[in-house]
């Protein structure tokens, strides 16, 4: 780790997405949407519409955050509040051209938490 962050701090450029922090991040979210994926599969067996659909959403959600890493990684490595916003700017304008899916992926996912929970209070 302390290796990582010598050569960080050196002049050499380093890819934010190939750092520990977004590394760690990008799988931990993954891990979290294969769970709550597996938890919206036993609720729908069950019969438990609301949960399903609160689990399915949340899986996306996740999903969608798991591709974040590069930001995770500009908060904890960029020390300079300036370029810290630049780059974190950047990231987002790169990621809104690249993959503007991402964003409708995440207003579905919530929109589905959002149903599971009415479905739930309504029942």
């Amino acid at each position: 780790m302390e290796k990582q962050n010598e050569s960080f701090n050196s002049n050499k450029k380093i890819r934010l997405k190939d750092t520990r922090i977004a590394y760690y991040w990008n799988l931990v979210l993954y891990i979290l949407s294969a769970v709550t994926f597996a938890d919206g599969l036993v609720s729908l067996s069950s019969k438990i519409w609301g949960g399903a659909l609160n689990d399915f959403g949340l899986t996306l959600v996740f999903l969608v955050l798991s591709t974040r890493g590069e930001q995770i990684a500009a908060y904890a490595y960029v020390k300079d509040p300036e370029q810290k916003d630049k780059v974190i700017r950047a990231l987002v304008e790169n990621e809104k051209t690249r993959k503007p899916w991402l964003g409708r992926i995440s207003a579905v996912g919530w929109g589905l938490m959002f149903a599971g929970i009415a479905i739930e209070l309504l029942m």
